[in-house]
């Protein structure tokens, strides 16, 4: 009879339950710090420093927001109509996402079996 408490030694060894087990487990420990995850604590995104300009700029001319985003969209519209798309771009992009941008990867037979004995090496060894 054999020992099922053994640990499986390969990826192939995991019978399917185990595998989606081990896909459930939380992949750092509890109170575990991540070098570089996130951004600084503290630090603003673009879209609350964009607003809360726009609240200074609508106090400061006595106008609200929504007319001075509309007039900073009227502008950025003729500067595009003009060629100078990089300001209407950059702040579309920023607020609202750019657009999907397409990737393509080409791999030769030689790489694609390099690339798979190399993802069975590493989670052969990462399994232990």
């Amino acid at each position: 009879m054999e020992d099922k408490s053994k640990k499986p030694e390969t990826i192939a060894e995991l019978t399917g339950r185990e595998i989606r087990l081990r896909n459930l487990r939380p992949p750092f420990k509890k109170g575990e710090k991540v070098k570089g995850a996130g951004h600084p604590k503290g630090q603003r995104n673009f879209i609350t420093i964009y607003r809360e300009a726009l609240k200074k700029l609508a106090l400061d001319n006595n106008t609200t927001e929504l007319k001075l985003e509309n007039e900073i969209v009227a502008k950025g519209i003729v500067e595009a109509r003009k060629g100078n798309y990089s300001f209407y771009k950059d702040t579309l992009d920023r607020t609202h996402g750019q657009a999907t941008q397409p990737v393509k990867v080409e791999l030769s037979a030689e790489a694609l079996k390099k690339s798979k004995e190399a993802i069975k090496q590493f989670l052969n060894k990462n399994l232990e």
